[in-house]
């Protein structure tokens, strides 16, 4: 038989509205007492009263799968490089910017052995350089920064203190795995050499 939804929703008798709204409100005074913990079920049996007990472990399981997924990738904030650090990679920039026009190309950076072809040319295809094959000052330490810190406050991209890449997602308000990275990890090796 079909179900008449009519009912439900406002067409209902004043009787059968005023137990409904009495049964809200005996929820959410319990809910709000003082002395009693407030559980995730019993917001949501306010938010969805006519939810039954199968419904309730459906929302809970998708809000525990929920929090795992994000859980899964974050990672903790990478500490800021410490200025002098940061001093010595814009110094070892200028050693390396021979003709002062405030950019290196990635080749140069290969040929010196700071980067190996491979790292410079997943940095070519990930965006980082500004595309035409060189990097900035700030590129440039975004890149040579060691792993376990971030060149600046305001960078996006760093690793953890294994090597592995991650990147701020804004969407989560922190840091995650970079899955992008992972997939090109699988390909070959993608390590700066030391500088």
């Amino acid at each position: 038989p079909r179900r008449d939804d009519s009912a439900s929703f406002g067409a209902s008798a004043p009787e059968e509205t005023g137990r409904l709204v009495s049964r809200m409100c005996d929820r959410i005074g319990a809910c709000l007492n003082p002395r009693k913990t407030v559980t995730v079920e019993d917001v949501l049996r306010i938010l969805w009263p006519c939810a039954g007990l199968e419904h309730l472990r459906q929302m809970r399981a998708w809000r525990e799968e929920t929090l795992r997924a994000s859980t899964k990738w974050r990672v903790p904030t990478p500490q800021v490089l410490p200025e002098e650090e940061l001093e010595a990679l814009v110094a070892v920039f200028k050693y390396y910017d021979k003709d002062k026009k405030e950019e290196i190309s990635l080749d140069e950076l290969v040929i010196a052995g700071l980067l190996e072809r491979d790292v410079a040319q997943r940095i070519i295809v990930e965006g980082n350089a500004s595309g035409d094959g060189c990097v900035d000052v700030g590129e440039f330490c975004d890149i040579m920064c060691p792993a376990g810190f971030r060149a600046k406050e305001t960078t996006e991209r760093a690793t953890t203190q294994d090597g592995t890449a991650i990147v701020y997602d804004k969407r989560l308000g922190g840091w995650r795995f970079d899955s992008d990275a992972e997939q090109a990890a699988g390909a070959g090796s993608t390590t700066a050499l030391a500088a």
